[in-house]
């Protein structure tokens, strides 16, 4: 999320009469060291389960007949998408704590009345 989507939301919540005067997004230490991270080893913990399941039924592929692979394939494939998607979900869920926002306000209660509808969205 960019500054203007920030400032395009929190708009919508502001009181009357108030202002937002400026909104700076930074990057945490936490995320810092995440895009550091990642830009040498790319995102970690999203396909990790599902390259070891993959390598597991290849094993037992061999192992059993040509009609109940078949049968097993397509149940395990769909259980499989589903838990790399629940990673996927996780893991753009974490990449929220890359960054935080300063929001510059006209005043005190503008950022109070800000702050109070922060449990809405």
């Amino acid at each position: 999320m960019r500054a203007v989507d920030l400032l395009a939301v929190l708009q919508s919540f502001l009181p009357p009469g108030g202002r937002i005067h400026e909104i700076s997004v930074f990057p945490s230490d936490f995320g810092e060291e995440q895009m550091r991270l990642e830009a040498t080893v790319g995102p970690t913990g999203i396909w990790a389960r599902e390259e070891r399941r993959q390598q597991q039924e290849a094993e037992e592929e061999a192992a059993e007949e040509e009609a109940a692979e078949e049968e097993e394939d397509e149940e395990e494939g769909e259980a499989g998408a589903e838990e790399v998607n629940e990673n996927l979900r996780r893991y753009e869920l974490d990449r929220l704590r890359y960054y935080f926002a300063v929001v510059r306000c006209d005043s005190v209660g503008t950022a109070d009345a800000l702050y109070a509808a922060g449990g809405r969205f």
